[in-house]
């Protein structure tokens, strides 16, 4: 039997059978010349086959194959954890297909997707209410565009785990009086490019104390302690890098580096930073390292 008939007979292809010989897991046929093969090649090939049908990797088979002391019991048994392990995976990433689906409110099938950040997991819900409350007040187009920047920079680090579950705690507390304070500060940060330097530093601290005023007022310990530990990551990488990537504009990023640095003031008022293991002295970089002021 040819090499070409072994493989119809098997249901492999050549380069198969010559792959297994390469590896030793099929011996050569004897002689010169032209290359017979007998029904023991063919039971050996059927035999290779069912194993990795069976989900046995080409390594495993070949110690069965070789090794007459082998304990089989424990390596079928260790390819059965292997696969029980790759169906705990599948059924996790099944999950997370089905948890994409169903934040996409209602869409249909075949319908274009509005956003690249429709495909990371979406905030939580009280937080996205608290986005719609928020916008539904604004009409200036570049304070929208700040506000979902913004969102997009939370569901990264909610992606990435950078943010701990306790922040969003208390948003649903949040008034109308708060959320117009929160628009208006964040129309202060669609003006400052109007402002020079130092009023752009003013601006940042001013909206900073209100943050802190509001947190005063509806946070808790827990809440509080949680969003201090969020702002102190925010002064290291990688959040540090991903704030980098969403304010690259050097004003932007003067603004924004002011600001932490008042919130990280004035929540340790209110919350003293308890040190963590890992936790080491740092004096970070002015955000606005990518370019100068002007």
């Amino acid at each position: 039997m040819r090499v070409k008939e072994l493989a119809e007979y098997t249901d492999t292809t050549v380069r198969t059978i010559r792959y297994y010989h390469q590896i030793g897991l099929l011996p050569v046929p004897d002689g010169a010349g032209i290359r017979d093969y007998g029904l023991e090649h063919l039971i050996r090939v059927e035999r290779i086959r069912h194993l990795r049908r069976s989900g046995l990797s080409l390594a495993s088979i070949q110690n069965l194959i070789a090794d007459d002391g082998i304990d089989v019991a424990r390596e079928l048994q260790a390819t059965e954890d292997a696969i029980n392990q790759q169906i705990a995976t599948l059924e996790n990433q099944r999950n997370r297909l089905r948890d994409l689906r169903s934040g996409l409110s209602g869409r249909c099938l075949g319908e274009p997707s509005e956003s690249q950040f429709d495909l990371i997991p979406p905030l939580p819900s009280q937080l996205d209410d608290l986005y719609a409350r928020l916008t539904a007040g604004v009409d200036d187009e570049r304070s929208m565009a700040l506000i979902r920047r913004e969102k997009q920079l939370i569901q990264l680090f909610l992606h990435r785990g950078l943010i701990p579950g306790d922040v969003f705690k208390s948003v649903s507390e949040l008034d109308e009086s708060a959320l117009k304070g929160f628009r208006d500060d964040i129309n202060c940060f669609a003006r400052i490019h109007q402002l020079d330097p130092e009023a752009v530093t003013e601006t940042a601290e001013a909206t900073a104390d209100h943050f802190i005023d509001v947190l005063r007022t509806i946070g808790d310990r827990r809440t509080i302690e949680a969003i201090s530990r969020h702002l102190r990551s925010l002064e290291r990488e990688p959040a540090r890098q991903l704030v980098l990537l969403a304010f690259p504009d050097p004003v932007e990023a003067r603004y924004v580096d002011a600001r932490i640095r008042r919130l990280c003031t004035r929540i340790a008022e209110i919350a003293p930073s308890r040190p963590e293991p890992d936790d080491t002295p740092h004096t970070p970089e002015p955000l606005d390292k990518q370019g100068s002021f002007t």
